[in-house]
């Protein structure tokens, strides 16, 4: 699988980057690398890390990511995140 998300908005000069790559594996669920730029006049951040998406719960796929983070103010770190879409 090959995701793309990629964002820029004009009021603000906001931007961000999202590409996540997967390899199919037993289940449905693919796993791979991600990669997330994103930034304005205020903030910068990078993320770099692994994604296990397309778990299904009834109608709904979700999606889990962690990895290592920096943040221009905040400095290296880490994150978790999660997201969910709902057929119908």
């Amino acid at each position: 699988m090959a995701y793309g998300s990629y964002s820029f908005s004009s009021i603000n000069r906001a931007y961000q980057l999202q590409t996540k790559v997967g390899l199919k594996v037993p289940g449905g669920i693919y796993i791979g690398p991600e990669i997330t730029f994103s930034g304005s006049a205020v903030y910068q951040q990078r993320r770099l890390g692994l994604h296990a998406s397309s778990f299904r719960i009834g109608p709904l796929q979700i999606g889990v990511s962690a990895g290592w983070a920096h943040d221009r103010k905040l400095g290296h770190g880490y994150y978790l995140g999660t997201n969910a879409y709902a057929t119908f």
